[in-house]
C-alpha cells in the first residue's frame, strides 16, 4: 500500500469536466475471447455486427455522467467491460453508475498498479533486456521501453488510476478485476458553502450513504474502515493483495495465497451462480468421494468445471439483461 498526496496525481474538485466514454476495443461474436458462432445463436446474441466489448470511463465523475453513461449503453448494449479511470468526482453520480453496473452484470477492470515492477522500469534494465534479447538499443528505443514499461506497471502515470469515488464504480462489478484503487475519506470542502453544523451533518448523511451503498454491492466493512482512515487530501493506493483482502474481509497473507488471476465476486452473486451450477458440483464431490481422481487432479478438474460453468451462466444473465435495453 502506498499513502501519497493526492495533488502528486491530479488536482482534487470535483470538476466542472464530465467524463468522457470511449470504446476500447471493438469485436465481433467473440469480443471474449470464448464466444463461438454456435455459442452466440446458444445465447441468442445478433451476429451481423460488431460489439463494443469495454469502454474507457474517462475524467471525473459528475451528474452528467449517469445519463451520459445511460445514453452509452442504449447506443452499445453489449458492452461488457468498464475500464475505470477517474482521479473521482461526485459520489452520488459514482453510486449511480454503480448500480447500473450491477443491474446489467457488468464487469469493471482498473490499470495495474505494481510499484515493484515499476521500479524496475529503469534505463539500466531495459537495456540489459535489450542486449540480452538482441532489441534495438539505441536512446530512443530505450526510452521509449521505459515509457511503456511505466505504463504497463503503473497507473500513475498519465492518471489513469481508479481513485475516490471512481471506487464506487469498481466495487460494483460482477467479476471486479483490479490492479488498483485509491481511497480516502470524503472531504467538508464539498460542503463549505454551509455553515459548520450543516455541513457536518451533510457530510454524515453522505458517509451513511456511502456505507450501505458498499454494504448493498456486498463488500465486507473493512473497505469503508480503511477509506475513513485516510485524510481527504491524500490517497491511498493498493496494490491487488491489498483490495482482495479489504474487499473480502480476509488478512493480506490470506489474500495473497489465493490465485493470482482470481476475480473477484459479490457473495451473493456467487452464491446464485454456484447454485445454478450445483449439478455440477455434485458430481465432482461425488468423483472424489469414490476415489476416481488424485487430490490435486481432481481440485484442478472441480475449478475448471465449476469456473465454467458459472462463466457460462454469466454470459446469459448479462446477455439477457443487455437484450432488454434493446428490445
Amino acid at each position: 500500500m502506498l499513502l501519497i498526496a493526492l495533488a502528486a496525481l491530479a488536482p482534487w474538485a470535483v470538476s466542472a469536466k464530465a467524463a468522457t466514454f470511449d470504446c476500447e476495443q471493438k469485436s465481433d461474436i467473440s469480443w471474449d475471447g470464448h464466444y463461438s458462432p454456435h455459442r452466440a445463436e446458444e445465447l441468442g446474441l445478433p451476429n451481423d455486427r460488431q460489439y463494443c466489448r469495454r469502454v474507457v470511463m474517462n475524467g471525473p465523475i459528475s451528474a452528467s455522467d449517469v445519463a451520459a453513461f445511460n445514453d452509452w449503453l442504449h447506443r452499445e448494449p453489449y458492452t461488457r467491460v468498464v475500464r475505470a479511470q477517474s482521479t473521482g468526482g461526485e459520489v452520488d453520480a459514482a453510486m449511480a453508475i454503480g448500480r447500473i453496473v450491477r443491474s446489467r452484470f457488468m464487469t469493471v477492470d482498473t490499470e495495474v498498479y505494481d510499484l515493484a515492477r515499476s521500479r524496475e522500469c529503469t534505463t539500466q534494465r531495459v537495456l540489459a533486456r535489450g542486449q540480452k534479447y538482441g532489441l534495438p538499443t539505441d536512446a530512443a528505443s530505450i526510452n521509449q521501453a521505459v515509457t511503456i514499461c511505466r505504463k504497463r506497471n503503473d497507473c500513475r502515470v498519465e492518471n489513469r488510476c481508479c481513485l475516490s469515488a471512481c471506487v464506487l464504480v469498481a466495487v460494483a462489478s460482477v467479476q471486479l478485476s483490479s490492479s488498483n484503487l485509491g481511497l480516502h475519506r470524503l472531504s467538508l470542502r464539498d460542503f463549505a458553502k454551509f455553515g459548520y453544523e450543516e455541513a457536518t451533518r451533510r457530510l454524515a448523511d453522505a458517509n451513511v450513504r456511502v456505507e450501505g451503498y458498499l454494504k448493498e454491492m456486498g463488500v465486507a466493512p473493512t473497505l469503508y474502515a480503511a477509506m475513513i482512515k485516510v485524510p481527504p487530501d491524500e490517497i491511498q493506493l493498493l496494490d491487488e493483495p491489498a483490495i482482495k483482502a479489504l474487499l473480502l474481509g480476509i488478512s493480506r497473507k490470506e489474500a495473497e495465497d489465493l490465485p493470482p488471476d482470481l476475480d473477484i465476486m459479490p457473495a451473493s452473486v456467487e452464491d446464485w451462480l454456484k447454485a445454478k451450477c450445483k449439478e455440477q458440483f455434485d458430481i465432482d464431490e461425488y468423483i472424489r468421494k469414490r476415489g476416481g481422481f488424485q487430490s490435486k487432479r481432481f481440485e484442478a478438474l472441480r475449478f475448471d468445471s465449476g469456473s465454467k460453468c458459472m462463466n457460462r451462466e454469466l454470459d446469459r444473465e448479462f446477455v439477457r439483461r443487455a437484450k432488454q435495453t434493446v428490445q
